[in-house]
Parts: C-alpha cells; sequence; structure tokens
C-alpha cells in the first residue's frame, strides 16, 4: 500500500467517524424532548408532494393541525403514512408528540 492509498483510507475512515458521531448526536437531541400526552381535536390536515433536485426525487410532507384541550392549536408532523390516513378531521383523542412529530393518535 503506498502513501496515497494509506492517506485515502484514513480520510474516508474519519469522514465515515464524524458522521457516525453527527447521527448519535441528533438522536440524541431527538431523546431529550419529552413527550407530551393531550387531548386533542383534529381541526385539518394537509399532504404536500413536492419534487426535490430534478423531477425524479418526489417528497411527501404531512401535517395535521391539533386543537388542544386547553385551546391551544398545534400544528404537528406526521412520518407514519398509515397513522396519517388513520386521522380523519373532526376525531378527539389522546395525541402523543415529541417536539412538532405526532408520534401516536387514539381516538377516544
Amino acid at each position: 500500500m503506498n502513501n496515497v492509498e494509506g492517506v485515502s483510507l484514513v480520510s474516508e475512515i474519519l469522514g465515515l467517524l464524524a458522521f457516525g458521531v453527527l447521527l448519535v448526536g441528533l438522536y440524541l437531541v431527538y431523546l431529550r424532548r419529552p413527550n407530551d400526552i393531550f387531548i386533542a381535536k383534529v381541526l385539518n390536515k394537509e399532504e404536500e408532494e413536492f419534487t426535490v433536485m430534478g423531477a425524479a426525487n418526489t417528497v411527501q410532507s404531512r401535517t395535521v393541525m391539533l386543537l388542544k384541550d386547553n385551546a391551544q392549536s398545534v400544528k404537528v408532523t406526521v412520518m407514519d403514512p398509515t397513522l396519517f390516513e388513520k386521522i380523519k378531521i373532526g376525531d378527539e383523542g389522546w395525541a402523543t408528540t415529541k417536539g412538532d412529530l405526532l408520534i401516536s393518535f387514539e381516538k377516544n
């Protein structure tokens, strides 16, 4: 192995290590957020599809507007497509959020 291959291998390993540390850091920040559980009513659902970096790559954004039991409205992102389809406008139930993400919604 010559010197150029050794430097390339070391830089590749350092890059992977830095990426791993970044992922672990983001995961820990996510875990530090507490779950918020509250009674809510679904006010609105929005699903958008848009292209990113060319026509071949499409991204879907699913958001739900909830009315908390204390009359505060909250807009959350739903990552699970089946959960998004299960929720209907006007539904009432227990919502569990973590930051701006809807984790679960159990109808009353």
